[in-house]
């Protein structure tokens, strides 16, 4: 009887112990898939932040190409701008 109470124990033991390691290793897991999931969240903001910039910087080309277009536009790198106290006068 004695026998058989250690072998069952022996066995409830290992059972126990073959559960505790599949948990750690389905934590080990979860931890790594939440790490992941983080980086990838800090990449997609990286790539929003950089799709704005392209965005404002291709919004910008396009105005200045139209500005351009638009033949009322005169061009400013001829002029030469005096300041004399609070009067600014424009000389080409």
């Amino acid at each position: 009887m004695n026998k058989k109470l250690q072998t069952y124990y022996k066995i409830i033991f290992l059972l126990v112990l073959i559960q505790l390691v599949s948990t750690v290793a389905t934590l080990t897991k979860n931890i790594a898939y939440g790490q992941q999931i983080e980086l990838l969240k800090k990449e997609e903001a990286s790539l929003i932040s950089q799709e704005s910039v392209l965005n404002q910087a291709i919004a910008q080309e396009i105005s200045i190409q139209q500005l351009a277009d638009d033949p009322s536009f005169e061009d400013t790198t001829n002029y030469l701008v005096l300041k004399v106290k609070d009067n600014a006068l424009a000389l080409r």
